[in-house]
């Protein structure tokens, strides 16, 4: 089979499962499921800056240490935010959610995948940092990737926090 036709029919067959795991009855388990995958995410993020902080300190870089503290802080709000974000339930009284009309649905499902791409874009930067540690790079160098890691952790936790207002119906995207 062509590859172009491979790639254009993987891409179907996940834009309709993202379509079906929303309709009616199935978003209280979408929903779980996208805020488990954010606060998974999140967690492995900073995990990953939690063994840059212990490398920071036996190597004595404070600045560092407190860079990425800042970046595990960013961490820990988007984990919370996950975690205690309101949601749709099979008991919820909230009549927009169960009631979400289509173009608010294509919305919710576009502004989702948006949030795990931006922290994809996360990984991407804490696994350099790591990487740019381990080749023994300049702290000053590392700040400033520490920084871009939070900076990138702090925009993902806001557009998380926008999904509430689409399922509110008060899109502002």
């Amino acid at each position: 089979m062509d590859p172009i036709i491979t790639v254009s029919l993987t891409a179907t067959k996940a834009i309709w499962a993202a379509y079906a795991g929303y309709q009616r009855g199935k978003l209280s388990e979408s929903d779980q499921a996208l805020r488990e995958e954010v606060r998974r995410r999140s967690e492995m993020i900073r995990n990953h800056l939690d063994a840059v902080h212990d490398e920071a300190h036996r190597d004595g870089k404070r600045r560092l240490r407190r860079s990425i503290n800042d970046g595990m802080q960013a961490c820990d709000a988007l984990i919370n935010d996950a975690r205690y974000a309101v949601s749709h339930t099979p008991n919820s009284k909230h009549d927009a959610a169960p009631q979400i009309n289509k173009k608010s649905l294509k919305k919710l499902i576009e502004h989702d995948l948006a949030t795990l791409e931006r922290l994809r874009d996360s990984t991407q930067a804490a696994n350099q940092l790591v990487h740019d540690l381990a080749g023994g790079s300049e702290e000053a160098e590392l700040v400033g990737l520490a920084g871009t890691v939070r900076q990138k952790m702090t925009g993902a936790r806001n557009h998380f926090s926008e999904r509430n207002m689409i399922i509110d119906g008060l899109t502002k995207r």
